[in-house]
């Protein structure tokens, strides 16, 4: 009988834990965000989320997320033709916490991150992107899928071009530069990437100088990312 007077604390409990961790943008929304950005003239297979983090800024709630998503095309759009597969590889989708709800605030899907599917077996095609690799120097870590992570992995795995720099903001472009120093284990001065890095789950801090890590590809594109984000 006695335990039966914190059964109501209990419940009480339970349901706090459940409100707070369902505080985010459900799956069925991540899926509506990335129809919308393609007109609704996509069919996603699967949906992945990856690193959501909720952020606060001035009072107003947004939230972070990234995907890897498999859609296939139901008509010509941005390019794509109707009928072909895609791998989405850490698509960013963003939302504002409103009265009514979360809101989809921005997608951001660069063409680097569109893999064709080849085949009804499911497999990629690597393309230009795995050429550029194979003439990198030996990385530190040796498990690609750990190697590439961030928000933008591109900065990494191949050389990048003045159009698609260019299109970034000077935040995501410092995020972008720092990014490459990160995924070796750099192990940030500044309070600012320091503090951004720690929140990042794929981040090893290790090394106060990592300049002897650098790939050429790398050490090519952080000159590129300089020249726009200043």
């Amino acid at each position: 009988m006695k335990q039966s007077k914190y059964l109501p604390l209990a419940a009480i409990l339970f349901l706090f834990s459940c409100a707070f961790f369902s505080n985010k943008p459900k799956p069925d929304q991540l899926k509506s965000c990335l129809a919308d950005y393609y007109s609704n003239r996509i069919v996603i297979e699967s949906l992945e989320e990856r690193d959501g983090v909720i952020k606060e800024k001035d009072g107003v709630k947004y939230y972070d997320s990234y995907i890897n998503a498999d859609i296939k095309f139901t008509s010509e759009t941005k390019g794509f033709s109707a009928g072909k597969r895609y791998k989405i590889v850490k698509g960013h989708i963003a939302f504002i916490k409103t009265d009514k709800g979360w809101n989809c605030q921005e997608v951001n899907i660069g063409d680097e991150e569109m893999i064709e599917i080849k085949g009804s077996t499911g497999e990629n095609d690597g393309g230009s992107d795995k050429n550029n690799r194979t003439n990198d120097k030996p990385r530190k870590r040796t498990a690609q899928s750990d190697f590439y992570e961030g928000r933008f992995p591109q900065a990494s795995s191949r050389l990048l071009n003045q159009q698609e720099v260019s299109r970034y903001s000077q935040y995501d472009l410092k995020i972008m530069r720092n990014e490459i120093f990160a995924r070796h284990g750099y192990i940030f001065q500044t309070d600012e990437m320091r503090s951004y890095f720690l929140d990042q789950p794929w981040y090893d801090p290790k090394y106060l100088n990592v300049d002897q890590m650098l790939t050429d590809t790398e050490r090519k594109n952080i000159s590129l990312i300089k020249s726009y984000e200043y």
